[in-house]
């Protein structure tokens, strides 16, 4: 496979025609720009309708930015055709102007477009997807009634309900101790999740069910009195070496316990006598496989997940349905565009091939394979390489030059990663240098290489590293406030705080950076963008204490976990203190008010009066909190409280239920769920902080990675890519 050719937006005939085609773009090299150019050069030469058209990427957000970026190149557009503004040193507009005659003529195609734009099909994968399902329901065989659901958690706690219930039916005592491990809620919780976000894959090897753990417990009790009989007499002949300890007397009691198993079982002891005739592996493979059947089978009764969408359309398309589908789509859409590719799987691919497929449709993938290796957005690499391996080389292209950054860094980028075809260890995936459209932008006396990399001597425990860590990076973020200058438009200006983002990988990394920064001798202002559930943080099982306690005044345990609470205000030492004896009858008393309100006037009103008056003695003031981050804790505390509003009002919980929903929140977040995640504090001059995932696409003249050596636990997922095809590994039943 040869290298791709440097794509030129503006070269005298577009080299896209019909058939399928693949530009890599790299970070910053322009892609938003080049896609909404190529649909204008195809616009401007007839060649193509706007409402005949696909545009799909990843999230909401881009598809809205995507559609405004259209927009505003087609009016531009208009005007430099009609004459109302120059094009200046755009070199789209340039060539708009020099390869049509007839300039009226294309402003009034693009005028036509601009007027039918709302008809452009401009949307996510599963936005794409979910509109040929609602158009095509029938045909499909989606339930019309059928619900489309970011937030599963409900439905999913429910199928576990019914799974454990199921199990627990056909399995005695003994068998329903041994697989108890199996079937805890986490596990099921965490593997419902894993099905949601790779649904295209295929099981291998043997799986366990309730009548295999029967047989094989009968079989281990039928043997077990000929077992005894050889265990009693193996110690016998070497009692007198091994000791008394070892004498019948001793071993008979030992013997009689694990006799009783079958009527008082214990997981341990079972699972320690099966050995022999179950695979020990059986707690790290067949348990997963517990729930991915029965889920799977369940969810398009009722809910569709975005998972489901491709997966409902994948199936119409292999089947009878799926030849009238593609003729539709065929004959409706001309052109398909695929932002973020890399981020798609194995399913998207086969989903794309076949509903543009037709000779006089084209497939525009762009992406960047490097973006891929780690998996954000559920990306599969292969996909991407198998897509790649389809394509001819004349027509797979690459966008060769950097608008985003300035010159130093790209040239570091470059020399840091160009070693060879290995360097991401496929050789599918190899470093393309580019080129940099900008010089320098950014000053900075004390230390001016544009990539830096710190060492740490890594002494003493991880925590206090990070801590060190998260210290060093204020301080330096602190010396660039100071020193530094950055290029803005023509003129040079002093850094500011929102200048600088600090990447992280996790909540916890994040509230380090944020404390550093408050320590500073000035200390400084920072904004949390990170892209993880509200669900995830202490402070939501703060609430959840708090909410138990309203609903069970009476628990001496639940009243100290709410009080000493961000919410309740307190310390330990205010309950323990003995010259306070009365502190926690006037707590019992409050919570028991807050009780009756919740019951009487409803979820909304108790909570504001928690909110207004807290629930120990005196109101929690956590915007004045000196310890504590009080802008993010009371940011937090807005959005809990309107999501629990929400769901309140939205589906007539009691006040037992609402508890209970927001404990089922706690222990399984959706991180794909838009609305969960962490809403930002404020917007004024402070430092950014953002997971790496959340800051793609976004810029900032400064950036810090300060825990890039942190690595992440290994992933234990029993989904493997093999062949470029997904598998869920089992572990097998021995059979001797």
């Amino acid at each position: 496979m040869s290298p791709p050719r440097p794509f030129d937006l503006c070269a005298a005939e577009l080299p896209l025609g019909s058939g399928r085609w693949l530009l890599e773009a790299s970070a910053g090299t322009g892609k938003t720009y080049t896609i909404v150019g190529i649909v204008l050069r195809l616009l401007a030469a007839g060649t193509i309708r706007i409402d005949r058209a696909v545009l799909m990427t990843f999230t909401r957000a881009a598809t809205a930015e995507l559609r405004e970026r259209l927009r505003q190149g087609l009016n531009l557009a208009i005007q430099v055709l009609e004459g109302q503004v120059a094009a200046g040193d755009d070199p789209l507009l340039q060539c708009l102007l020099q390869q049509h005659g007839d300039r009226h003529k294309v402003a009034r195609r693009l005028r036509r477009a601009l007027v039918d734009c709302d008809g452009a099909l401009i949307a996510t994968i599963h936005g794409f997807c979910h509109r040929l399902l609602h158009d095509h329901a029938l045909r499909v065989g989606v339930p019309l009634a059928a619900e489309l659901d970011g937030d599963l958690s409900a439905w999913r706690q429910r199928c576990i309900h019914d799974l454990l219930r199921d199990w627990n039916h056909r399995l005695t005592r003994a068998g329903a101790c041994l697989v108890a491990p199996a079937l805890d809620p986490t596990i099921l919780q965490e593997q419902a999740q894993l099905i949601e976000r790779q649904p295209d894959f295929a099981f291998v090897g043997s799986a366990i069910d309730a009548a295999t753990v029967e047989t094989r417990l009968a079989a281990v009790r039928q043997a077990w009195p000929d077992w005894r009989r050889q265990i009693v007499s193996f110690f016998e002949a070497r009692c007198a070496v091994l000791g008394p300890d070892y004498s019948q007397r001793e071993l008979t009691p030992v013997l009689d316990r694990i006799g009783e198993l079958w009527d008082e079982p214990d997981h341990t002891l079972l699972e320690d006598l099966l050995r022999p005739l179950l695979d020990p592996r059986l707690s790290t493979g067949q348990r997963r496989q517990l729930a991915a059947e029965d889920w799977h089978r369940q969810l398009l009764q009722e809910h569709l997940h975005f998972s489901d969408l491709l997966q409902a359309l994948d199936n119409c398309l292999a089947g009878p349905a799926g030849v009238e589908l593609q003729r539709a789509v065929h004959e409706r859409y001309q052109i398909a565009l695929v932002d973020e590719f890399q981020d798609t799987d194995q399913l998207q691919w086969r989903i794309f091939k076949k509903l543009f497929s037709a000779t006089h449709q084209r497939l525009i993938l762009i992406g960047d394979p490097k973006q891929a290796i780690y998996g954000f957005r559920g990306a599969d690499v292969q996909a991407y390489l198998q897509a790649a391996a389809e394509i001819p080389d004349r027509h797979r292209f690459t966008l060769a030059t950097n608008f985003r950054s300035d010159a130093g860094l790209v040239q570091a980028t470059n020399a840091l990663f160009d070693r060879g075809p290995t360097t991401f260890v496929d050789e599918g995936i190899p470093f393309r240098p580019v080129d940099a459209r900008h010089g320098q932008r950014f000053d900075d006396p004390g230390h001016p290489a544009a990539l830096q990399i710190w060492w740490h001597p890594f002494a003493g425990r991880v925590q206090t590293v990070r801590r060190d860590i998260a210290d060093h990076c204020a301080a330096e973020i602190a010396r660039l406030l100071q020193d530094a200058r950055r290029q803005d438009g023509a003129h040079w200006r002093q850094l500011r705080p929102p200048d600088i983002a600090v990447l992280v990988t996790s909540h916890r990394q994040g509230d380090l950076i944020a404390e550093a920064l408050r320590r500073l001798p000035r200390p400084l202002a920072s904004v949390r963008n990170l892209r993880t559930s509200i669900f995830t943080t202490s402070l939501a099982s703060d609430v959840a204490q708090v909410l138990g306690a309203v609903l069970a005044p009476h628990q001496e345990r639940r009243i100290r976990s709410a009080a000493v609470s961000r919410i309740g205000g307190l310390v330990l030492a205010d309950l323990t203190d003995p010259t306070r004896t009365g502190d926690r009858e006037r707590i019992m008393l409050r919570l028991r008010e807050l009780r009756l309100r919740w019951r009487e006037e409803g979820f909304a009103v108790a909570w504001q009066a928690i909110l207004d008056q807290g629930i120990g003695l005196q109101p929690a003031r956590v915007l004045a909190a000196a310890d504590s981050d009080g802008e993010r804790t009371l940011t937090d505390l807005l959005h809990l409280g309107d999501l629990l509003t929400q769901t309140v009002a939205e589906q007539g919980l009691g006040p037992d239920a609402v508890v209970h929903w927001l404990e089922s929140r706690i222990a399984a977040p959706a991180f794909d769920d838009e609305e969960q995640h962490l809403r930002l504090e404020r917007d004024d001059d402070a430092v950014r902080i953002m997971t790496i995932h959340g800051s793609k696409g976004l810029e900032f003249p400064v950036a810090f990675a300060p825990f890039l050596w942190s690595s992440p636990r290994p992933d234990d997922s029993p989904l493997i890519n093999e062949g470029g095809h997904w598998k869920w590994y089992v572990a097998p039943i021995a059979t001797d």
